[in-house]
């Protein structure tokens, strides 16, 4: 239930912040891209915002996880540290 729930938030949340990066969201129905004025890693199209945003829903929605117990707090963990590993690389590879 958790795994849908989280693809459902991702889907949602996906197609508005999407930019240079754009995709086909409806494959295979259709090749249509949405070009969204709001991008969710470049500042000069409201990055900084989205991301912090972002990085507060991931935080929030680990925390609720993890206070309700097992077996749900091994998820809430997961993502955390999944979330700090990328954070880790995607400081290294843009401070190159």
């Amino acid at each position: 239930m958790a795994f849908f729930l989280s693809m459902t938030l991702h889907v949602a949340g996906d197609l508005p912040l999407h930019r240079e990066d754009a995709h086909a969201h409806f494959f295979p129905f259709t090749d249509w891209h949405y070009i969204s004025p709001v991008s969710y890693w470049d500042p000069a199209h409201f990055g900084a915002i989205a991301g912090g945003l972002e990085f507060l829903g991931v935080g929030v929605g680990s925390v609720i996880l993890i206070r309700r117990g097992a077996p749900w707090h091994r998820i809430g963990y997961g993502t955390l540290a999944l979330y700090f590993a990328f954070a880790v690389f995607a400081i290294q590879y843009w401070a190159t």
